[in-house]
């Protein structure tokens, strides 16, 4: 048998975990876009074609988390720029960023091993690259890696890593350099702490897991004054968590009880049904075949108390248990202690009080390696050879190698995804609602309508279902309509929404028919009612408003899209649609007027309606052209130009609209100070450009 030596096993077992890593999750690449991608990401790659600069401007902010998230927004605009709306590339990004954690876990797992190893038994690159290849190529992550959008918890966790890795080398450096070890602490809180909450806000708690890192590895301990200054470190970022902690005290309502103000469970079932799903979470990992996992985990019973369900005491007992151990044995296996508390750390923001969904798989991508720490403790204990150390960690790489792959597949195509997605959680009512869509797709409605009803009893399954009468018997009935007053408890969401729009346009295209009135009248009962978000608020308005210009006057519908716009005053969507309502009825000087304050609240906001804009612009210019209308297309151009500086298409079209008009000298005007000041490239519109020239130059 040839063993290789370590300056040789170490690049070759690094580069083959890398390699398998990337070649498995290839196979993946053209799987679908899910639930938070689509109003992430769909934006920007409806607008993939834009210049970079207009990219950024649009979308360097998101609309989700405190922070916008800019570190994370800025490689999608990237993948634009690179890629177009190829969605492979984008996923491929993700699986390069998965790899370069995959380094940082290599590094830090190295260096806490060989720090807390007493002999050398286990070498501590050994044990690193089964630690790294386990978490690579566990079936967990798949979830996250190829979910697109989850490329915030991927940076979020890299910057973590590599913060972690920071102060484990700064510690170590404390030996020999004070100020060499310092100025890595530096940059574990000064540069990639920063990184990591621009990322995603889940870095915040990397100051914690320095603390843990601390005390059950490092202990405190260092030469000379080393000891006291890292101990007022650490007590300096103790009263930051007691701040923390008061805060949130203070502002219960702010900060918790308002997350809750849209969910069917309270704070008190969310805290009693966490350690059930942590639970979950450990098997997940430990046992990770596809009945364990499946992505769409909505159907998980809420506990409503400690024996209801009776699994809930059971999980409860489990965690208290997890937890004392690590206390208890946290001086003789120290990574053991640590890695179990640092799973459980990386669940305080999301697994605790906060009012979220109750259970998602990508909330483990980080906490995944704590388990794996302490397992390997655990084993490096009780199989003290190390050739059988390694066999075993072979063994469980090639296991966790061969789900992923299957698990992989299974995300390569929309179909296989939610096929396995219901095969796991036959009772999701996510998974069950795009099946209910698919069926609609082909016209089979009764099973369609199979599906809708384990969806639940919302708003959203009544609209769906009166979409479904729509599509199948070109009606709907009174009583039918009706049934919206029924719904107990309904809140609007997404599903809402969705249905919504879906049944206004069967309506508005003249495929079904329907008293207006009633159907007016159901609105209204859901505008009544509780709405989970102002983007949800936003969405129903302009539903209905849509439904008012088909029935009523065009300025009825008009106050729906100013109360919408209202419901979300930093998105200009309501406006510009409204802008668009008043050119089709002929209100031009209204319409401009509109478009004006929609391009002020675009550009104070997040900025994300550039290309609603442009079109809405071009096509009202091109309307008052065909018109002869050419002042007033002037006007509408300019005020395109302004809202698109760098764009030459609307300085050019408003020359030549003053040209139509009689009036060549403003014309020749606007050019040269297009060209003078630098405003627009004018390469892309070549054409346009030696058209208005040629007419300038024979009109003189």
């Amino acid at each position: 048998m040839i063993v290789l030596p370590e300056r040789f096993f170490l690049p070759a077992a690094s580069i083959l975990m890398l390699a398998l890593t990337w070649l498995i999750y290839f196979q993946g690449l053209g799987g679908p876009l899910l639930l938070d991608d689509s109003p992430q990401l769909q934006p920007i790659l409806s607008q993939a074609d834009s210049p970079p600069g207009d990219l950024v401007d649009a979308f360097a902010i998101s609309t989700s988390g405190p922070l916008g998230r800019p570190v994370s927004m800025l490689t999608f605009v990237a993948d634009a720029v690179l890629h177009g709306d190829d969605t492979r590339w984008w996923k491929h990004t993700n699986v390069l960023i998965h790899l370069a954690c995959g380094i940082l876990v290599f590094a830090l797992t190295t260096v806490l091993v060989g720090h807390t190893q007493a002999s050398p038994r286990i070498r501590p690159s050994m044990f690193g690259v089964a630690v790294t290849a386990l978490w690579l190529l566990h079936p967990l992550q798949v979830s996250t890696v190829l979910y697109t959008v989850q490329r915030m918890t991927e940076l979020s966790t890299l910057f973590v890593l590599a913060g972690l890795l920071c102060y484990a080398l700064g510690r170590i450096a404390h030996e020999r350099s004070a100020v060499r070890g310092w100025v890595l602490i530096g940059v574990a809180f000064g540069v990639f702490y920063p990184l990591g909450l621009l990322s995603k806000e889940n870095a915040v708690l990397l100051p914690l897991y320095c603390t843990l890192l601390e005390i059950f590895v490092f202990r405190m301990q260092g030469h000379g004054s080393i000891g006291m200054q890292v101990k007022a470190l650490h007590a300096f970022l103790a009263l930051g968590y007691l701040i923390c902690a008061v805060v949130v005290l203070f502002d219960v309502a702010g900060i918790v009880r308002d997350s809750y103000a849209y969910r069917d469970f309270s704070l008190a079932e969310r805290v009693l049904t966490q350690p059930r799903v942590l639970v979950a979470y450990l098997l997940q990992i430990l046992v990770p075949v596809p009945g364990q996992l499946g992505f769409f985990h909505d159907d998980i019973v809420v506990s409503r108390g400690f024996l209801d369900p009776a699994t809930t005491l059971a999980a409860w007992l489990v965690v208290f248990a997890l937890i004392g151990s690590a206390i208890v044995a946290w001086r003789r296996l120290p990574l053991y202690a640590f890695g179990i508390l640092f799973f459980f750390a990386t669940h305080l923001l999301e697994s605790t009080v906060i009012g979220l969904e109750l259970m998602f798989e990508h909330r483990n991508y980080l906490g995944l390696l704590g388990i794996l720490l302490a397992g390997g403790d655990l084993l490096r204990q009780v199989v003290p050879k190390p050739s059988a150390m390694a066999a075993a960690a072979a063994v469980l790489v090639i296991i966790t190698s061969a789900l992923t792959f299957d698990r992989v597949q299974t995300w390569s195509s929309p179909g296989e995804l939610y096929v396995a997605a219901y095969e796991s959680h036959p009772a999701s009512p996510r998974v069950n609602l795009v099946l209910a869509n698919a069926a609609t797709a082909t016209g089979d409605f009764t099973a369609a309508r199979r599906h809708l009803l384990r969806t639940g009893s919302g708003f959203g399954s009544v609209l769906h279902g009166l979409f479904l009468d729509c599509l199948e018997s070109g009606a709907l009935t009174a009583d039918r309509i009706a049934a919206i007053r029924n719904v107990e408890h309904g809140v609007v969401e997404a599903h809402t929404t969705s249905s919504a729009n879906s049944l206004v346009t069967s309506i508005v295209d003249h495929d079904c028919r329907v008293d207006d009135e009633r159907l007016l009248a159901m609105f209204d009962v859901m505008l009544s009612a509780r709405i989970r978000s102002d983007m949800d608020h936003q969405q129903l308005l302009m539903a209905k408003a849509r439904l008012l210009e088909s029935v009523r006057d065009p300025g009825v519908a008009l106050l729906a899209y100013s109360g919408a716009q209202s419901a979300t005053p930093d998105d200009a969507l309501p406006s510009y649609t409204a802008a668009d309502l008043l050119i089709r009825h002929g209100r031009f000087e209204e319409a401009l007027n509109m478009l004006g304050a929609a391009d002020g609240i675009d550009a104070n906001g997040r900025g994300h309606r550039r290309a609603l804009a442009r079109t809405i612009y071009a096509g009202f210019g091109e309307l008052l052209d065909s018109r002869e209308m050419y002042d007033l297309a002037a006007d509408v151009y300019r005020q395109a130009s302004r809202r698109f500086p760098a764009d030459a298409f609307f300085y050019l079209s408003a020359a030549n609209a003053l040209i139509s008009g009689g009036d060549p000298d403003a014309a020749a005007a606007l050019i040269d100070q297009m060209l003078d000041e630098r405003r627009a490239d004018i390469a892309g519109t070549a054409a346009l450009y030696e058209a208005v020239v040629a007419r300038l130059g024979n009109m003189k």
